[in-house]
């Protein structure tokens, strides 16, 4: 976990030539595993590499699997404080399976994690996938970016203030 954490890439393929390890052990406290610790911190190269690993033994059954309060690696990706570095995890996730509606039926709560983190990069992310996916519809996605507006006013997050504002003068009318 610290090794995924830190994204320190010699100990985590250390780690991963131990046929002992267990690579998808989860902390004691929350039930976190390394991928989520990776995510959270921006760590590519540990993701891609805790993945490749989950994959030759077997292991990756869910890639959106949460921990025990329902956070899953994408949303610890969504919530992390790296930017760019962020946005890079989650761009591997989405690509090796992850889903981006697991917290409802669209990607606008994950809009929300971010501006709330303050992670410009990943609102920006979100923002393009809605448009890939055109999967921004409902009332419930409205009510989704006006309380990331809400949430990144409070948090002094002015530039995420200014785009999520203008991304709702387009969608939220």
């Amino acid at each position: 976990h610290y090794a995924a954490a830190k994204g320190n890439i010699q100990a985590v393929d250390a780690l991963l030539r131990e046929s002992e390890v267990v690579i998808d052990a989860r902390t004691q406290e929350a039930g976190t595993t390394p991928l989520q610790f990776a995510a959270y911190d921006g760590h590519l190269r540990a993701a891609e590499r805790l993945i490749s690993a989950y994959k030759e033994r077997g292991k990756i059954r869910d890639i959106d699997a949460p921990d025990r309060q329902g956070t899953s690696a994408l949303q610890y990706a969504a919530l992390g404080p790296r930017g760019g570095m962020n946005r890079g995890v989650a761009e591997l996730l989405v690509a090796q399976g992850a889903d981006p509606t697991q917290l409802s039926d669209n990607i606008s709560p994950l809009v929300c994690l971010s501006a709330s983190a303050g992670n410009f990069a990943m609102v920006e992310y979100w923002i393009e996938e809605i448009a890939h996916t055109g999967r921004f519809s409902s009332d419930e996605d409205k009510d989704f970016i006006k309380r990331g507006i809400k949430l990144a006013k409070r948090n002094k997050h002015t530039d995420i203030v200014i785009i999520l504002q203008a991304y709702c003068r387009r969608m939220c009318t």
